[in-house]
């Protein structure tokens, strides 16, 4: 098992590296005004193809709620199994900050890529410092954080649909294959300057969190799958639903000036040719979902550095396409990744 986990660290440092270098090879192609191909896969002068949207009919208010609702049940369900487990050794996770922002790389050179949002079930409450002792996640939290991540994305999605007469496709969460290419390709682009700048972060900050210390307390298959459904599956759909969709798009509703109702999405400019009605471009919206992402990883060293970076990445990726499929890929493929690599470094015994 340890020369198959040694193997895996291997494959999986290559991988890791071999498109950090390719995504810096594409930003110079781009800064030199010789891509071929742009952030999303598309043949586009623009560094992200502006796709057509259907205007939002969500605010700044239903971010509020479902964080709320995140909050709740996260707090809720987390209680109910510290009770059940009657050990103090359960560690209740951050309401909607805790397990997810995997882009902060550990302290070694590996992002560590959980997304900090959802009211995820594997961290602890707020972080503590590194002079505290180890926060080790037990099963029933970390199930019932996984519980409450999808009940919450049920309830956000559900009532919205009937609130605001809209659906998945409109919302642009429906999945499509294209959406899932877009995102493949998008994450190699973001993956290199997030990755360098975690890199250079964590030789100045320490970083620790509950996920990698308790893989490190208890390594067991059962935990480690826990853990990857989690921070690899739920966190990152429950954080881009409640700060790119959410947080970001009803910020961008009050900074267009366009009413969140729905209306037509298509009109005529003065040439008389076809233009969405909805057509984000302010960009401060982008920067304080950002800033509030990455302020709730507080406590867990540098990684609020490299994940506002990563938001910011994020936010332009879902202006300018209206679609939250690509966002959560990204956010999956750098948790996944990055988690399967520390999995990999415990079992092949790498300090």
């Amino acid at each position: 098992m340890e020369t198959f986990c040694q193997f895996a660290l291997y494959g999986l440092s290559l991988l890791v590296f071999s498109s950090v270098l390719l995504g810096l090879v594409f930003w110079v192609q781009y800064l030199l005004g010789r891509s071929r191909w742009n952030l999303i896969g598309d043949r586009s002068p623009e560094l992200i193809t502006r796709l057509p949207q259907s205007t939002p009919r969500w605010t700044f208010v239903d971010f509020v709620f479902a964080f709320g609702v995140s909050l709740t049940l996260t707090s809720l369900l987390t209680l109910a199994a510290r009770q059940t487990n009657t050990s103090d050794a359960a560690v209740a996770p951050t309401p909607a900050a805790s397990q997810s922002d995997a882009v902060a790389v550990n302290s070694d050179t590996e992002p560590d890529t959980e997304p900090d949002t959802e009211p995820d079930t594997d961290e602890t409450a707020g972080g503590e410092s590194t002079a505290e002792p180890v926060a080790v996640l037990q099963p029933a939290v970390i199930v019932m954080g996984i519980l409450a991540g999808v009940l919450t994305i049920t309830l956000v999605l559900g009532l919205m649909a009937i609130l605001y007469r809209t659906n998945l496709r409109d919302m642009g969460v429906m999945p499509q294959t294209v959406d899932i290419r877009r995102g493949a390709v998008a994450t190699v682009w973001i993956l290199a300057p997030v990755i360098v700048i975690n890199m250079i972060v964590a030789q100045l900050i320490p970083y620790h969190h509950p996920v990698t210390d308790t893989l490190e307390q208890q390594s067991d298959w059962q935990i480690s799958l826990l853990l990857f459904v989690s921070a690899a599956i739920v966190t990152p759909v429950l954080e881009e639903l409640l700060f790119r969709m959410l947080l970001q798009g009803g910020l961008q509703v009050a900074a267009e000036g366009l009413p969140a109702v729905p209306g037509v999405d298509v009109r005529s400019d003065s040439q008389g040719e076809s233009m969405w009605a909805w057509n984000p471009t302010k960009r401060w919206p982008i920067l304080v979902s950002s800033l509030v992402f990455a302020l709730l990883h507080l406590g867990q060293g540098g990684a609020p550095i490299p994940l506002f970076f990563l938001a910011v990445g994020l936010g332009f990726l879902y202006q300018r396409t209206g679609r939250l499929t690509p966002c959560i890929v990204v956010h999956m493929l750098l948790n996944g990744t990055m988690l399967l690599l520390e999995f990999s470094k415990i079992g092949a015994g790498v300090e």
